[in-house]
């Protein structure tokens, strides 16, 4: 009797660590989604303001000074995408996060804490609760 009990509990523990896995490689998808689509918006930023910045040159002579400061805008936008590259989100972002969800936090206090997206807490959420939903012993294959 007690080798089955241990089994039941390795099966648990085993599931969470399952658990565990899994939310932790959605928190590492989110943060590569969340940096390029960051990425995708300073580029775009980037290519209008070269387009405006042939536009301009072109359109009058008198506008070098407005043009150079459009250049030195468009050297700070790369600068900027240069530094997001480089940057990780930080994985205790998303930890913190989740502590809010499980302390029973709602989505705005989570969203205001964690400067998350209101989309990335409500995942957080939508895992919380479905991770809890079948629970780690409702393994039904054992019986």
């Amino acid at each position: 009797m007690s080798v089955l009990s241990n089994l039941g509990a390795l099966e648990a523990i085993a599931a969470m660590i399952l658990a565990g896995l899994i939310v932790s490689n959605l928190v590492l998808f989110l943060m590569a989604m969340r940096s390029k689509k960051r990425y995708r918006l300073l580029r775009d930023a980037i290519l209008e303001i070269k387009d405006d910045n042939k536009v301009l040159y072109q359109t009058d002579s008198r506008m070098g000074e407005v043009i150079g400061r459009l250049t030195q805008n468009l050297d700070l936008l790369k600068e900027d995408v240069n530094q997001l590259l480089e940057k990780k989100v930080s994985h205790e972002v998303y930890e913190n996060a989740m502590r809010l969800v499980t302390s029973g936090s709602d989505i705005d206090t989570v969203v205001e804490k964690s400067g998350l997206t209101k989309g990335e807490v409500e995942l957080l959420l939508s895992l919380k609760q479905g991770g809890h939903s079948g629970g780690p012993g409702h393994n039904t294959r054992g019986h």
